[in-house]
């Protein structure tokens, strides 16, 4: 199991958050009981950074994900909705840009209406799933 002083490392099976709120934390909680993955930080606003989130560091905000991607190429958009989703939409465009290829997560058949998705790199440029 990933242990909580892992953060900043980057491993196979490493990933970064992106959006610190409820959504994030109930990210965070579920990722703990499963217990695959290593979660290198969250990313959030800029007066966030240097928090905590449920003992996880807030490591950078949006501006910073061009290089965070280029370490921890595996993020999550943890970015809630209660309005609207008009800001997950965009943040979600905002990574594919940057060339955050996007693989649907399997965590059930409202996934992608929700806009549930991992995001990752392959070696080969390509994107994939992350494995347990």
């Amino acid at each position: 199991m990933p242990r909580k002083s892992d953060f900043g490392t980057q491993t196979e099976n490493s990933i970064l958050l992106i959006g610190g709120g409820g959504h994030c934390k109930s990210c965070i909680d579920v990722n703990e009981q499963e217990g695959r993955l290593a979660i290198a930080g969250i990313v959030d606003k800029p007066e966030k950074v240097g928090e905590k989130v449920l003992g996880y560091p807030v490591i950078g905000t949006d501006g910073d994900l061009p290089a965070l991607l280029k370490s921890f190429p595996n993020v999550l958009l943890t970015l809630g909705q209660i309005k609207s989703p008009a800001r997950r939409i965009e943040l979600f465009q905002e990574l594919k840009a940057i060339g955050a290829p996007v693989v649907k997560d399997d965590v059930g058949r409202y996934a992608e209406k929700a806009g549930l998705y991992v995001l990752t790199h392959t070696d080969e440029g390509g994107s994939g799933p992350l494995e347990p």
